[in-house]
């Protein structure tokens, strides 16, 4: 979604940095081949350190033990969803931001989710760089939909996830999603913040 947006937003003549999780599979992503060769986007990679083993199937004895392991000890790591693929990556992927936006004097941050948890984290930059426009994009939903393992947590979990929802909203300056369901949905949700949700559609790339 975002290497299209990406691409449009550098022939408007913006130079657009890209900060992302290290890839964890050999093949290379069609979005990364999409945009490597635009000297306009910059790529900044933070390894996400989320275990690997998780992302596999068709595991051996062995492997499984370990799938095994991480699926008992990520639980311990986060009061809300283990299953969270950028649960080990937040604090330096904000390092990494406030970097980039002192020394290249940025002023909007575009954060696209999920996985969720950065989106609630970028609005911490707040505190730091007060005028910073932030614009979080809900590409699908959150808390309302069993995909990202949201389907199988406790309540207790839940509430965390709902109150990062929440706060990431009330933070933002905008919020976008792709389609007018999630749209009405965001209004449902949170009434009190509709003017702040806008539809930022998919497109398609003639290239």
């Amino acid at each position: 979604r975002w290497d299209k947006h990406a691409k449009g937003l550098t022939k408007l003549g913006y130079t657009v940095h890209v900060i992302c999780a290290d890839k964890q599979k050999k093949k290379e992503s069609l979005w990364f081949s999409q945009i490597k060769y635009n000297s306009k986007i910059i790529i900044h990679t933070v390894q996400s350190h989320y275990p690997s083993i998780l992302l596999k199937s068709n595991l051996s004895f062995f492997q499984k033990l370990k799938y095994k392991f991480w699926q008992s000890f990520l639980p311990l790591k986060t009061k809300g969803n283990p299953y969270d693929r950028a649960l080990f990556w937040n604090e330096s992927m904000l390092s990494m931001a406030k970097e980039l936006i002192q020394q290249f004097k940025i002023e909007k941050l575009i954060c696209s989710g999920g996985p969720f948890s950065p989106m609630y984290h970028v609005t911490k930059l707040k505190n730091d760089f007060p005028a910073l426009f932030i614009l979080n994009d809900l590409r699908d939903p959150w808390t309302w939909a069993p995909n990202w393992g949201y389907g199988n947590l406790n309540e207790e979990r839940m509430k965390v996830e709902l109150h990062m929802e929440a706060e990431m909203v009330k933070l933002s300056d905008k919020v976008s999603v792709p389609t007018e369901g999630l749209l009405n949905e965001l209004c449902r949700r949170y009434p009190a913040n509709k003017d702040k949700f806008m539809v930022i559609p998919h497109v398609f790339d003639e290239d």
